[in-house]
This record gives C-alpha cells, sequence and structure tokens, in this order.
C-alpha cells in the first residue's frame, strides 16, 4: 500500500508516474499554478493535471471514442487490451478517478499493477489523453 492511499490525489500521482517526477514535486506544482493553501490535500481536475503536464514538457492528445455514438471507451480492462499502444502512456480518467497507463500498467495511489489485477479494471473510461 502506497503512503499515498489516504489522501484524494489521484490527478497529482498520476502526473507525477507520466512526468517521471516526486509526487511531493508535483504537489508543490500544483499549489503553486492554482494557488493551493498548505491545508489541500491533492483533489484535483482533468484539466489542472493536463496544465500541469504541459509545464512539464508533457504533451497530450486527447483520444475519443471511435463512433460519432460512442459516448465512452467501455471498461478500462476493454480500453488497455483493445485500444492502449504497448509502449504508450496515457492520462486516463475513469468515474471520478484519475490514472496512468504506461505499456498497458495502471497506476495510481493505491495500486500499480496491470490492468487485470487492478481493482479500477471494470470501471468505465471517460476520458484519454495519449502522452507525447
Amino acid at each position: 500500500m502506497s503512503k499515498y492511499s489516504d489522501k484524494p490525489l489521484c490527478g497529482p500521482f498520476a502526473v507525477s508516474v507520466i512526468a517521471d517526477k516526486e509526487v511531493e514535486d508535483v504537489l508543490d506544482a500544483f499549489r503553486s499554478e492554482f494557488s493551493k493553501t498548505a491545508a489541500w490535500k491533492g483533489r484535483s481536475t482533468l484539466s489542472q493535471c493536463i496544465k500541469i503536464l504541459k509545464n512539464y514538457g508533457c504533451s497530450g492528445k486527447r483520444i475519443r471514442p471511435a463512433g460519432w455514438h460512442d459516448y465512452t471507451f467501455g471498461s478500462l480492462r476493454n480500453w488497455v487490451n483493445n485500444h492502449a499502444r504497448p509502449r504508450g502512456t496515457y492520462l486516463v480518467r475513469v468515474g471520478g478517478h484519475i490514472l496512468a497507463v504506461r505499456e498497458h500498467r495502471v497506476y495510481d495511489q493505491t495500486q500499480v499493477d496491470e490492468v487485470e489485477q487492478h481493482w479500477a479494471y471494470r470501471k468505465r473510461v471517460s476520458h484519454v489523453f495519449e502522452m507525447a
């Protein structure tokens, strides 16, 4: 279990994985960029994560579902197994939770694992950003 598992900082944790930065440094970047106080616990939005990633020089391209009638990508397991590139890195939102997916492994502050073993494998993917 991660030392960050009891805090709502899924976004900053995902940013730290993608940008290859320490979580504490990313938290400081969020505090500075968005005027967060020392009491801030880490809750963030997807757009805030994208902005911090851009500040770190990581660009992302939003990936949309294949058909006009598709509103989501299906489950996290379905998306990773059928759509993610084997060497790709992604910022992914499932419900109200933000994850990093790198080389088909799922990273969040509570667990880093293959998609089939990750607790969110059945959660519906709503947003995907492919990182360059």
